[in-house]
Parts: C-alpha cells; sequence; structure tokens
C-alpha cells in the first residue's frame, strides 16, 4: 500500500509538470496575439468576469473572442493545477501520518 501512494504520488506531480507544459503553450499563443496587438488588462480582469465584460471588452471589441478564451484558460489552468496540488499534498499528509 505504501508503494502504491508512491506511484500515486509520482504521477500527481508528473500531471501537474504535463497540464503546465501544455497551458503553457495553449496560453502562450494567446498572449502572443493579444501582446501584438497592444491588448493591456489587469489580474483584477481575469478574475472578475463582470469587470473584464464591463472594461475591457468593449476598449477591444475585435479581440474579444481571444481575450475571452485567454482568461478561460488561464483560469481552468488555475483551478486544475490547485486541485493537482491539493491531491499531492494530502497524500503526502496521508503517507506521513498513516503509512
Amino acid at each position: 500500500m505504501f508503494q502504491f501512494g508512491y506511484f500515486l504520488l509520482i504521477g500527481f506531480v508528473v500531471s501537474l509538470l504535463f497540464l503546465n507544459l501544455f497551458f503553457r503553450v495553449k496560453v502562450l499563443k494567446l498572449y502572443r496575439h493579444l501582446v501584438n496587438n497592444r491588448i493591456q488588462f489587469e489580474a483584477k480582469h481575469m478574475l472578475d468576469q463582470s469587470r473584464l465584460e464591463s472594461e475591457i471588452i468593449p476598449q477591444y471589441p475585435e479581440h474579444a473572442d481571444q481575450i475571452r478564451e485567454f482568461v478561460r484558460k488561464v483560469r481552468l489552468s488555475i483551478s486544475i493545477a490547485s486541485l493537482i496540488f491539493i491531491c499531492i499534498v494530502s497524500m503526502g499528509l496521508l503517507m506521513k501520518y498513516y503509512f
């Protein structure tokens, strides 16, 4: 059982690394597009959808789809990475105290 926990923990770490590389490639393509078109917004706009829709999208209506896609992918990568991180920490704590 202890060995299974190690393999599961290693699997979570590898999946976190793969996720990082996958989303980095996807997000960087959109980021380059936004930078090339001089589209600027802050992290608070990425975290608050209503603020994004009311302040940024009206300034750049021709790039609205790319902005929304970029924000969606960043949020998704943060959510999945947080979930995997919680799994890694919980597996580490289980292995430390129960095995």
